[in-house]
């Protein structure tokens, strides 16, 4: 475990390298300012926000994908968004047509947009909209919600049975969007698999333009989120490089040079596995093949 003199020391030595660099990712995790607001009064949202951001974030960074979080704005343009492969959108609730248009441009362009329950509904004033839901979101998902409940009190959860070469089930925690399909470009990519609603499609894809919308219809779990993160092919950026779920990745890049921060979150040593030779900025070592890195133990490689 480094000492205080020596992470001082360290970063005087390597720091001038990172000068111009920039934080790589192709993700970001969606957030604003309205429904963070009205979340904090409307128990149907507002929970489910923090739960799924944080169960996205556990799924990205078990699978070493960076991601940033991109505070939606008024003045956000379309060229803020394109930055971005996937935009992971939760449950705002808040959406006026103004933000539905830039989000569908970007789709349009060739985004990945990702959608949970309770998507839409809502105008900035925390009134629901005379619109089949997802409100200002249905003809980006190509859907409406045909019947939604809480899973609360006695009621137990569902399951989601997902298509694909093996069947996987995970958890469709504590809330239910039973979707309808409206558009032929819809794809369903799961169905609920228990309760009187089993059959009934959970989560779809909408082919837009050149990108894609999906909706989930419940709140995120992790298992849920790792689903979609290998049926949408999202893949580290580190493609030379094998890591445990112990340790984040994160890269910043510049205009010559990438670098990637490697953190031990364990106490206990960890195995990483190099495809290429690299440099590690810190004490100027040589690395390949398999390297040990020590409890809470940190890596720059170059």
């Amino acid at each position: 475990m480094r000492e205080a003199g020596q992470i001082g020391q360290e970063l005087a030595a390597a720091g001038q390298a990172f000068i111009g660099t920039h934080n790589q990712a192709n993700v970001a995790i969606v957030r604003d300012y309205d429904n963070e607001w009205d979340g904090e009064y409307d128990v149907w949202h507002g929970p489910f926000m923090w739960k799924s951001n944080k169960e996205w974030y556990k799924a990205l960074q078990r699978k070493h994908i960076p991601n940033d979080v991109l505070y939606l704005r008024k003045k956000t343009t379309l060229e803020e968004l394109a930055r971005y492969d996937v935009l992971i959108y939760p449950h705002p609730a808040i959406m006026t047509d103004e933000t539905a248009s830039l989000l569908d441009e970007y789709v349009q362009q060739g985004g990945k947009l990702i959608f949970g329950c309770r998507t839409g509904y809502k105008d900035e004033r925390g009134q629901c909209y005379m619109r089949p839901f997802p409100g200002t979101a249905k003809d980006q998902c190509g859907i409406t919600v045909e019947e939604f409940t809480m899973v609360k009190g006695s009621r137990q959860p569902t399951t989601i049975s997902w298509s694909g070469v093996t069947e996987v089930v995970t958890g469709a925690d504590d809330f239910n969007d039973i979707l309808k399909i409206e558009e032929a470009s819809v794809e369903v990519m799961a169905v609920y698999a228990s309760d009187y609603y089993a059959g009934k499609p959970a989560v779809t894809k909408n082919r837009r333009g050149k990108g894609e919308v999906w909706y989930y219809g419940a709140v995120f779990n992790e298992q849920a989120a790792a689903e979609i993160i290998n049926l949408i092919d999202l893949q580290s950026p580190a493609d030379w490089l094998e890591l445990p779920e112990e340790v984040e990745l994160q890269v910043r890049t510049g205009a010559s040079s990438s670098y990637a921060f490697l953190l031990n979150y364990s106490e206990t040593p960890v195995t990483i596995h190099l495809r290429e030779t690299k440099t590690d900025l810190l004490s100027g070592t040589t690395l390949s093949g398999e390297v040990l890195l020590e409890g809470f133990g940190v890596l720059v490689l170059n």
